[in-house]
């Protein structure tokens, strides 16, 4: 074995020392002890305390931990070190600089777990991860599950999220400070005297302090000795004969701070010096047959003479006599104590031994005839989530019980009340796992005290069974409209649902959440219940729910029933217990009252266990819309009165204040001419598409009128009316009106595609085409002037397009679709835009141009559908500024736009999208014969030539 752990140490110690390693020295130091195998809390292993000496786990005082090793929700705590020497080492998780969680050290020194709960022993080991992180474990090196802290609340054994040792939030509210006692008594002795001081509370001792110099004990600032949790050892008397005082205070680890206590000792060596040998504390004893019937202690004088051990006096002057007799110097002299000749209670003893002068020793022992009591926690019973089983025993002396033992085969547990051996069952020692799926399993279980007494064997019997039940919705009146259950001050709805599977009770309650407006696009999730992780929530478990006081729960709808608005009012069927059949047919009528105007959600919630035994609740939600007036407008897109307003998408949505019928609107849009209103003329096949939202948990509310024409034409001002009359809520309510005209309606001024958009495109100048130069009289040198210095008529041909010819050139492909090979379009592949190729053979006016281009989107077919011309479906009427993308000065174009110029009439004249801001009564047009760009009314006559797609945003 020696030369095994050489080999390790050595291993060990190279990698240690590599500067390119990973590994940490906690991680090392758990390797090494996972290798060895025993724990190095277990005193007894060499080779655990030989690890231990090698490598160390520490921590420097103020030092940021997180116990949960960055996994998680944070636990960071503060390193803390009330002694100032390293000796009492801990974490305060609250800032208050009181450790709530103390190292436990082991022989060597170094921490290997923690104690929680301030009773001085391990209730959790450390564990060191790679990258230096520690985390706690419920097993040695780095065994078990991992315990994450939850600060304030507690310890989460099993990872589940739910926190199973609560000592966390116990803390947050303790307000009772400890207590300590000293033993022993004071008095005259005749030496040094071994002085234990004991620290005890409600629920957590923490650190205790102590001065034997005079001096007030503190914490901080720091006067006197620093000592764990739950006693501290010392001699008084070592410098001779004289007075001693020793002050000594407990402070717990919810930080509660007891009063100064001082006792005083008298070191007089010409009193016989009487000791007591391995006496700390009370003895325990008990009349009761089998029981502890006697203790016995060893005592010894340092002078002869002659001795009397008293009981239940003040001292050696009263009390009765229970032996005397001669005493011989430093000769160990043993008395054994019968419960029979001591009273119940409390009952002090004095070994005084004289010898010219009487000194004295003194000790404590209890009768105690009583068993202690033990209770299981949770109680007994079906419950409907995992539980921790806990058992807890009290005794009438105050003192902890010795033991408890427990079966879970059907036999009775027994311990020897004499000696405190479990002689069946298992010895009970910290909370035991019910897991989902237990059923009736029994504990049987009895305790014992110190003085023997044991408890009658009681048994408690559990099952759990997480599983929720299933509810259906069946029918609701009013009948449910768009998700909706819509009422009014007259009707109370009505609720037909039933239930299946593991219940128990049902009740309905209001949901409580936040209601968001509808004129608000994007809500935030009420925050009764977070779903966790989420950043603004500490100590928020992945997978879990957390509500607004800090409880978790496993489902939404469980933290919702836990959180829900109690219902008054007269209702009926609105709570209730639910037999075993399947399934349960409830009708449930809720008072009208319950429900205020907009939006609401009613919960049915059915527990799978009894209240008290941790019932999960299965939910279902109902939308209830109440309703008493009629429609507004609370939204418009585009905004009314907005300029610029991007032309891309043609769509104007109008968003209402409640659910409305799916009816089909009367809608008319209009443009300002500069004088007047004009109306845009649509027809039955020709017309605006009209859609509500329907999607799941929407309020049927919203309404989208599409224009046929895939964009807003550009520059234009625009106004769009719908017939109140002809949109109505589900209570059959008329709109109401926005507008001075008593109906719904709105204005708004577009801006050109290239205004609202930025587009790459721009950064690129074309090429023109030209290649010939010009004199200044307009005569053509008909020949390629590129770089041509020479003058042209007296002409400086220099500065033309045709003597640069710069820009980017253009570029094409085919986007003709393989199913559709006779409709052929082209693609520009600088700008990305697709051209039809087809140019119209008559004129159009402006209304017809864009008619014309929307029919492209609707080609029938077979069945009553309709496709897209080229299988696309966003042809439209192009703005000026995508005309002149492909305008050729010279040439022909790799797009033609031209079957030739006579120079005569409109003949290549193309209707743009784009208003002329100018004068509203015209639009943009290009000339490809002209070359330019002009305006003409809008009952022109111009040739038309529809694009599809956009030119891409900038990056």
């Amino acid at each position: 074995m020696s030369k095994v752990f050489t080999i390790l140490f050595l291993l060990l110690f190279i990698t240690a020392c590599n500067p390119k390693s990973s590994a940490t020295g906690g991680a090392l130091y758990n390797a090494l002890l996972t290798l060895l195998g025993p724990s190095a809390s277990d005193p007894s292993s060499n080779a655990a305390n030989a690890a231990a000496s090698l490598l160390t786990l520490s921590f420097s005082t103020g030092e940021s931990v997180d116990l949960n090793g960055g996994h998680g929700s944070s636990a960071v705590g503060i390193v803390v070190d009330p002694s100032g020497n390293g000796s009492t080492s801990g974490i305060s998780l609250n800032g208050s600089g009181v450790p709530q969680i103390i190292f436990v050290n082991n022989a060597q020194g170094q921490p290997i777990g923690v104690d929680v709960n301030g009773d001085g022993l391990l209730d959790y080991y450390l564990c060191a991860l790679e990258g230096g992180a520690v985390i706690l474990k419920t097993g040695p090196n780095c065994t078990g599950n991992q315990v994450f802290v939850y600060p304030g609340l507690g310890y989460d054994e099993n990872g589940d999220g739910v926190v199973d040792n609560p000592i966390l939030a116990l803390l947050a509210n303790d307000l009772n400070p400890p207590i300590s006692s000293i033993f022993p008594a004071s008095g005259i002795y005749g030496g040094a005297q071994n002085v234990t001081v004991t620290c005890a509370d409600n629920l957590a001792p923490g650190n205790l302090v102590y001065s034997t110099d005079g001096k007030v004990p503190s914490f901080s600032p720091l006067v006197g000795y620093v000592k764990n949790p739950t006693m501290a050892s010392f001699t008084v008397g070592s410098f001779g004969q004289g007075i001693y005082t020793v002050q000594y205070r407990c402070r717990d680890l919810a930080g509660n701070l007891e009063n100064v206590h001082s006792t005083t000792y008298e070191v007089n060596y010409n009193l016989p010096n009487v000791t007591l040998e391995s006496v700390t504390g009370n003895f325990y004893v008990s009349n009761v047959s089998g029981a502890v019937n006697s203790q016995s202690f060893v005592w010894k004088s340092n002078q002869n003479g002659t001795f009397m051990i008293r009981a239940n006096g003040t001292g050696c002057n009263d009390g009765a006599i229970l032996s005397s007799g001669n005493v011989s110097a430093n000769v160990s002299n043993t008395f054994i104590i019968n419960a029979g000749s001591l009273s119940v209670g409390t009952n002090p003893l004095y070994v005084c031994v004289t010898a010219g002068f009487t000194g004295q020793a003194s000790l404590t022992v209890v009768r105690d005839d009583t068993p202690p009591t033990v209770t299981p926690n949770p109680a007994a019973g079906n419950y409907g989530k995992e539980q921790n089983f806990a058992l807890q025993c009290t005794d009438n002396s105050g003192a902890a019980c010795s033991v408890i033992a427990y079966t879970i085969d059907g036999t009775n547990p027994t311990i020897s009340g004499s000696t405190g051996t479990v002689l069946t069952g298992s010895a009970y020692s910290n909370s035991i796992l019910l897991p989902n799926g237990t059923l009736n399993r029994t504990y049987r279980f009895l305790a014992r005290d110190k003085a023997g007494n044991l408890s009658a064997v009681q048994s408690a019997t559990y099952s759990i069974d997480t599983t929720l039940p299933t509810i259906n919705i069946l029918s609701t009146i009013p009948a449910p409209y768009s998700g909706y259950v819509v009422i009014d001050n007259l009707i109370s709805p009505q609720i037909s649902w039933e239930v299946s599977g593991n219940k128990v009770s049902y009740f309905l309650k209001k949901k409580s959440e936040s209601v968001c407006p509808l004129s608000q696009d994007v809500c935030p999730k009420s925050d009764m219940c977070v779903l966790c992780p989420n950043p603004g929530v500490a100590n928020c478990p992945t997978g879990k729910y957390k509500d607004t006081a800090g409880n978790l729960y496993t489902t939404e709808g469980d933290c919702s029933c836990n959180n829900g608005i109690t219902l008054f009012g007269s209702n009926s069927n609105v709570s209730g217990s639910l037999g075993a059949a399947n399934p349960i047919a409830i009708v449930s009528q809720i008072n009208n009252l319950n429900f205020s105007l907009d939006r609401s959600k009613l919960l049915i919630c059915v527990a799978n266990a009894s209240p008290g035994f941790g019932p999960q609740y299965a939910s279902r939600e109902i939308d209830v819309w109440k309703d008493i007036d009629p429609p507004q407008v609370v939204k418009v897109t585009p905004s009314i009165n907005s300029h610029n307003v991007k032309p891309d998408p043609g769509k104007i949505v109008i968003t209402f204040s409640e659910p409305m019928k799916n009816t089909t609107p009367v809608f008319t849009l209009q443009y300002f001419n500069g004088s007047s209103w004009v109306t845009f003329p649509f027809n039955a096949s020709y017309k605006p598409n009209y859609a509500w939202n329907s999607d799941a948990g929407e309020a049927h509310n919203v309404l989208t009128v599409t224009l046929p024409w895939v964009r807003f034409p550009e520059n234009a001002y625009l106004r769009w009316q719908l017939d109140k009359n002809s949109v109505k809520d589900v209570s059959d309510n008329s709109a109401q009106s926005n507008d001075v005209s008593g109906q719904v309606a709105g204005v708004f001024m577009t801006g050109s595609y290239f205004s609202t958009v930025p587009v790459t495109y721009k950064s690129l100048v074309f090429k023109t085409g030209q290649a010939y130069c010009f004199s200044f009289a307009g005569t053509t040198d008909w020949v390629n002037c590129l770089g041509d210095t020479s003058s042209i008529w007296g002409d400086p041909r220099q500065g033309q397009d045709g003597f640069f010819q710069l820009g980017s050139a253009m570029g094409t492909s085919s986007a003709t679709n393989s199913t559709y090979p006779t409709e052929a379009a082209t693609k520009d592949d600088k700008t990305t835009l697709v051209w039809h190729n087809s140019v119209t053979g008559g004129y159009y006016n402006f209304y017809d141009a864009l008619q014309y281009c929307s029919n492209l989107n609707s080609i029938p077919v077979a069945g009553g559908t309709t496709r897209g011309y080229a299988n696309r479906t966003d042809w439209r009427l192009p703005a000026a500024e995508e005309l002149e993308t492909v305008l050729g000065y010279q040439g022909t174009h790799s797009i033609p736009f031209s079957w030739g110029c006579s120079g005569v009439g409109v003949e290549l004249d193309f209707w743009s999208s784009s208003f002329f801001t100018s004068n509203l009564s015209n639009t943009w047009y290009v000339d490809f014969c002209k070359q330019n760009v002009y305006f003409a009314p809008l009952g022109s006559g111009k040739r038309v030539r529809c694009v599809s797609g956009s030119i891409p945003s900038a990056p």
